[in-house]
């Protein structure tokens, strides 16, 4: 077994897992969804391929916010949110952009949207996200541990700040709820919240610390270590595009790509945004959307955060990262290849100079992302209720990463015939 230049050793595959079985699988999609999915069913002895049109990790899960957002509990879609939108949406300094022709191409997805910020709904959603949450840390520890990426994470909390007080009290039942949901979250004004982080500015007064929250130092990274330590188990990578399905009576369909196809005795659907696209000819409707984000990388942003901070007043995380500051903001709805709006990227740098106006954004780069996001915020996984060997890991929208570890152990067990120990309804694929 190689050696990675880190100094740890590749993982070896263990021969005694109960319920252990040989077969190929194959896992479109190699952001760290994806890459986790892979590595954990080549370490049950699956003898995997992973397949994607791009190098792994350069989707999402390249320019996220780096966060182990584990106490995102509660929806997006919240009672009296509907009614804001249009002021959100006519406001050029607010993340929430989309167009008269995206919503009515995507009216079904809409209109589980609305429904969804229901009283008796979010309280349904609130759960079933709690249920993944509230093992993805030590899930996500599993993971780093296996394939030498400890390193990464960091624990120096997460910290939301306010310069507005009455922002701050807006948030103060969703931060009461993670809270409740197992993540301390106390509430700190004034100098308290520079006690925490000495490079916010006086203009701060109030703010939320979740001291045990965690991010890491680079997204990318750390995908690319999953599927090194894929490949280095014996998984295969396979630089091509999936371009769809055909059906085959009694076995699992055959993969077409660009390059030629695939057959496999079980596929795992692990493609972001693009995932409703290889469902429907399988007659399942998958509302995932893409909501897509932006960052700005500042090399030498000239802020020495050590924690990783959210704007609240302009809805912006910022992240120290290796290689720089990074600020994310965004939800654009907008068709997954669409041009970037590079002015979505801008308004990000601007937000951030209204809390620290000197920040310096001198060789600043950008980036876009479309996040795979359901109208419930809750992810898809399970199989298709017709084909049981075609697996979904998807729209998981801002929660990629937090939820990538945990997703890949259920896909696992799924894959080798065994049952997750909590209910997996609330994620079904065909709950649209």
């Amino acid at each position: 077994m190689g050696q990675r230049t880190d100094g740890a050793s590749a993982p070896s595959i263990p021969n005694n897992i109960p319920g252990r079985i040989q077969g190929q699988v194959l896992v479109i999609g190699a952001g760290i969804v994806g890459a986790a999915c892979a590595y954990r069913l080549r370490t049950l002895g699956l003898d995997v391929v992973l397949i994607d049109r791009d190098a792994p990790g350069h989707a999402c899960s390249f320019g996220n916010a780096g966060r182990i957002a584990t106490s995102l509990v509660t929806p997006k879609s919240v009672p009296g949110l509907l009614r804001k939108v249009p002021g959100m949406l006519l406001d050029r300094r607010h993340p929430l952009k989309t167009s008269a022709g995206f919503v009515l191409r995507n009216l079904a997805w809409c209109r589980r949207f609305a429904r969804a910020g229901t009283l008796a709904e979010v309280a349904r959603i609130t759960d079933a996200l709690h249920v993944l949450l509230s093992r993805a840390d030590a899930a996500i520890d599993r993971l780093a541990a296996s394939v030498g990426a400890t390193d990464l994470i960091r624990t120096e909390g997460v910290l939301y700040v306010y310069q507005d007080p009455a922002l701050a009290e807006a948030d103060r039942d969703a931060m009461a709820e993670s809270d409740r949901r197992g993540t301390p979250t106390r509430y700190v004004t004034g100098d308290q919240v520079r006690d925490i982080e000495p490079a916010l500015p006086a203009s701060v007064t109030s703010g939320f610390h979740k001291p045990e929250e965690r991010f890491v130092r680079s997204p990318l990274e750390f995908t690319t270590r999953v599927v090194e330590a894929f490949t280095a188990a014996g998984g295969v990578l396979v630089r091509d595009e999936v371009v769809g399905f055909e059906e085959r009576v009694g076995r699992p369909p055959r993969v077409r790509c660009r390059g030629g196809s695939h057959e496999a005795d079980k596929v795992v659907v692990a493609a972001g945004a693009w995932s409703p696209r290889l469902a429907a000819p399988l007659g399942v409707r998958l509302l995932v959307v893409p909501e897509r984000g932006y960052h700005a990388m500042l090399p030498c942003a000239g802020v020495g955060l050590k924690t990783a901070v959210h704007y609240g007043d302009r809805l912006i995380s910022m992240t120290p990262m290796t290689g720089g500051l990074r600020l994310s903001s965004g939800a654009e709805l907008a068709d997954a290849d669409a041009a970037p709006d590079w002015a979505r990227r801008d308004v990000v740098v601007e937000g951030s100079k209204a809390l620290f106006p000197k920040l310096d954004d001198t060789g600043a780069t950008r980036w876009m992302g479309p996040r795979p996001s359901t109208p419930d915020t809750v992810p898809v996984i399970g199989a298709h209720p017709a084909h049981p060997d075609v697996l979904f890991a998807t729209g998981h929208g801002q929660l990629g990463l937090t939820l990538s570890a945990v997703t890949a152990e259920i896909v696992g067990d799924l894959a080798v015939g065994r049952v997750p120990n909590f209910d997996l309804s609330p994620y079904r694929p065909e709950r649209f």
